[in-house]
């Protein structure tokens, strides 16, 4: 079975932009690409640079393919789109100096999803009414799985939930300090 590598460098992180590092990449991407990848221990997304891309036999691998990390998704639209109902993901939004928000964890639309299949076509595992930004926040807190935020107070709503993933304070919304924490790790 063949594989693809994409060789990265982490550009916006001084502690590793010294070297490029392997990854497998599920997706086509060609050198000079940007792109969101897991870093460290608790797998934070961080933008690198594509520097070569090699598809190989895992027996002529430039990296074990058992300790390779997944490239997360390529920089760019954010757009998700299932027959006429589109929606945003909230991966890929800059949290810190050189953090950015993970993929597959929050959609978000001001339109209401008018059937099923649309949360199928989507991969959403639940969907949380945002017409009050409080009540979806505390609905957010016991959603699992990748979640549609959707209603008039979606954006806003998702808005406190960027604000509270890059540890700003948010005040307003009776939550409690492990309940931002754990807002915040939705997108993280």
């Amino acid at each position: 079975m063949k594989y693809l590598f994409a060789a990265l460098r982490f550009f916006e992180d001084g502690n590793i932009s010294d070297r490029a590092y392997w990854y497998l990449c599920d997706f086509t991407v060609k050198a000079g690409d940007e792109v969101f990848a897991p870093v460290g221990m608790r797998n934070r997304l961080q933008k690198a640079r594509v520097e070569r891309v090699l598809s190989a036999e895992e027996e002529a691998a430039p990296y074990d393919v058992a300790l390779c990390k997944h490239v997360a998704a390529g920089c760019g639209d954010r757009t998700r789109v299932a027959g006429d109902f589109m929606c945003y993901e909230m991966g890929g939004i800059r949290y810190d100096e050189k953090r950015y928000t993970a993929f597959g964890r929050v959609l978000v639309s001001d339109k209401n999803p008018q059937t099923l299949s649309v949360l199928e076509d989507l991969g959403v595992d639940e969907a949380v009414c945002a017409d009050d930004v409080g009540d979806a926040l505390h609905a957010l807190l016991k959603a699992r799985g990748r979640v549609l935020l959707h209603g008039k107070e979606a954006g806003e709503t998702a808005r406190v939930l960027l604000r509270l993933a890059r540890g700003e304070e948010v005040e307003g919304y009776g939550l409690t300090a492990r309940e931002r924490v754990v807002l915040a790790e939705k997108l993280w």
